[in-house]
């Protein structure tokens, strides 16, 4: 089956509940404030900081998901994975990393894992 026709999947989406919303009655990753850095509204793990870098999570951990980076000078940039399926993480494999989107005024990009 190709990704075209693959059905949709349900994930949970991890809201941050504490995130400054500009419209009350919308989740704050939809009302963000202007000046609110990308992915603003989307939980952030605490306990994933190391040296500073920090992972924020938008979908649950599964299968696949979304998610980021955020790095100490909070420059952030998107995460896409999957990890299902054998010959994953190989060396030099030319499926290892795509590019989703490139870097923009707001992230240093975003890149799909499988």
């Amino acid at each position: 089956m190709s990704e075209e026709q693959m059905p949709p999947v349900a994930r949970e989406v991890l809201v941050d509940e504490d995130a400054v919303t500009v419209d009350p009655a919308l989740p704050a990753f939809l009302a963000p404030p202007e000046d609110a850095p990308a992915y603003h509204g989307f939980r952030v793990v605490a306990e994933s900081e190391v040296d500073g870098w920090r992972l924020g999570m938008i979908t649950g951990f599964g299968v696949e998901g979304d998610g980021y980076v955020i790095a100490p000078d909070d420059g952030r940039a998107g995460l896409v994975w999957t990890a299902e399926g054998a010959g994953y993480f190989r060396a030099g494999h030319p499926q290892f990393c795509d590019e989703v989107c490139g870097p923009d005024e707001y992230t240093w990009g975003c890149s799909r894992w499988a």
